[in-house]
């Protein structure tokens, strides 16, 4: 899934998985902050650094506009990329 892009406002989304690899593009301008949780799986975070549950970008916080992304794994990996 391809969440890069120019936002607006803000954006909340849940995606769920089901068996197999996920992966998520996220943008590196948009403040992002993902709570991953992965069923029987791991989580690869490229580029997100772990706050608590969640996994936020670096320009988490400082920008106008935040994306909430919220992924619910089933069987197997979930792949989080900041392009």
């Amino acid at each position: 899934m391809d969440l890069t892009g120019d936002y607006e406002q803000d954006l909340e989304a849940t995606i769920e998985g089901g068996v197999g690899e996920a992966t998520i593009r996220l943008p590196s301008e948009v403040g992002v902050r993902v709570n991953a949780e992965g069923g029987l799986g791991e989580v690869n975070a490229e580029g997100l650094q772990r706050e608590g549950e969640s996994y936020v970008n670096d320009a988490y916080g400082d920008s106008e506009v935040t994306l909430e992304v919220d992924v619910q794994g089933g069987v197997g990996q979930i792949n989080l990329e900041v392009i």
